[in-house]
């Protein structure tokens, strides 16, 4: 029996040597738990009125451009030294002379033929005169007598008051074809393209150039309609203001800039991007100077288009957007907030919903919840 018991008493034993253990043990000393709080980087807004800044990219067109016709058929005699690829001409300038003789022999013939028709009416007129006197000397006892119209010669005056009036019209006609000799140029301009020379036979009608004018250029910037709410557009909207523009362009490796307003928007929406373009006006954009060369037809351009101020909205960074909302710290705590996005530039945003003074956090954070406590970088933590 005792055998028995004795492996009990033993348990029993090291159990209670072991509680008596545990009691004797001292305490470990606690340390204060730190609440780990994140760092963060704000953005105070100001209370700038922010106007909306829109880009794109076009090419540069000529307002005024027109193919070269002939509309008289000749032989060249004469050509200006300009009219040739790139260069330069001047309104009222004749590019092109085309051989006047027959057309001065034209002129002459209808002369003749006019002369022929005016001593033609003068001998109707004579004639209707005369028949008028010797109705009048036969009919003196005839009571309501009526003449014929033919004795009184009333159809002749009006036939040959007729090829009076043709003579006259073929004589303009003439005199107008020997102007058209002359190709003269209707505005300052600069010639892309030309295919006439000295000597050259040129049929009326076969284009022989183009030509643009140097005054004017345009510049068409595909955007989407949502933008056209912030630009002034004076043929749209009909306001007597227009949206400023700067066009810029890479020539020679530098960067250059033109002013520009905003003219009107094209007349309907491209069918493949869905985008209606706003066409720019540039005034004088091909006159060059020794520290800025001119545009060029055809180069491709980068368009800045300053639209509207929005007095009841706030520029941010884009950093500082987080999708539809926007992190705002109030009393050392971050707050989630929703904001209407109006706008959206390279590095900027325009939104409603915050206000000026409020601090937006440009940091990016892995979980946020809202309500939680944080620290502002470069105060005192």
């Amino acid at each position: 029996m005792k055998n028995k018991l004795l492996p009990i008493v033993i348990v029993i034993v090291a159990l209670v040597a072991t509680y008596v253990l545990l009691q004797m043990k001292p305490e470990a000393p606690r340390k204060p738990v730190h609440k780990v709080q994140p760092v963060v980087s704000v953005y105070t807004i100001n209370d700038e009125v922010p106007q909306v800044v829109v880009s794109g990219f076009g090419t540069v067109h000529a307002r005024e451009k027109i193919t070269v016709v002939p509309m008289v058929t000749g032989i060249v005699v004469g050509k200006h030294a300009s009219f040739e690829d790139g260069g330069v001409f001047k309104e009222g300038d004749v590019l092109l002379q085309i051989d006047e003789a027959d057309y001065k022999f034209a002129v002459q013939t209808s002369e003749v033929q006019v002369a022929r028709a005016e001593l033609g009416l003068a001998r109707a007129q004579q004639e209707a005169e005369i028949a008028k006197r010797e109705w009048n000397q036969l009919s003196d006892n005839t009571k309501n007598a009526r003449p014929n119209p033919l004795v009184l010669h009333a159809p002749q005056m009006r036939m040959a008051t007729a090829e009076l009036n043709a003579a006259i019209a073929q004589l303009g006609k003439a005199e107008l074809n020997l102007d058209r000799c002359k190709i003269v140029a209707p505005f300052n301009g600069r010639v892309m393209e030309e295919n006439a020379d000295k000597g050259q036979y040129l049929r009326a009608g076969n284009p022989v150039g183009v030509i643009h004018s140097i005054a004017e250029a345009e510049v068409a910037i595909p955007l989407d309609d949502s933008y056209l709410q912030f630009i002034d557009i004076p043929v749209c909207s009909g306001q007597s203001s227009a949206a400023s523009a700067e066009i810029i362009a890479d020539f020679a490796g530098k960067k250059y800039s033109w002013k520009g307003k905003v003219a009107r928007t094209s007349g309907g929406v491209d069918t493949k991007t869905r985008r209606i373009s706003v066409i720019l006006s540039v005034e004088n954009p091909y006159h060059s100077t020794l520290n800025k060369p001119s545009l060029m037809e055809g180069m491709f351009v980068e368009a800045v288009i300053y639209g509207r101020s929005i007095e009841d909205a706030v520029k941010i960074p884009r950093e500082a957007l987080k999708s539809e909302s926007c992190w705002v710290v109030e009393d050392s705590k971050l707050v989630i907030r929703e904001v209407e996005v109006l706008h959206l530039e390279n590095e900027t945003a325009i939104v409603r919903g915050l206000f000026s003074g409020d601090k937006v956090v440009t940091s990016h954070l892995e979980v946020v919840t809202n309500g939680i406590e944080i620290v502002i970088a470069g105060e005192n933590q």
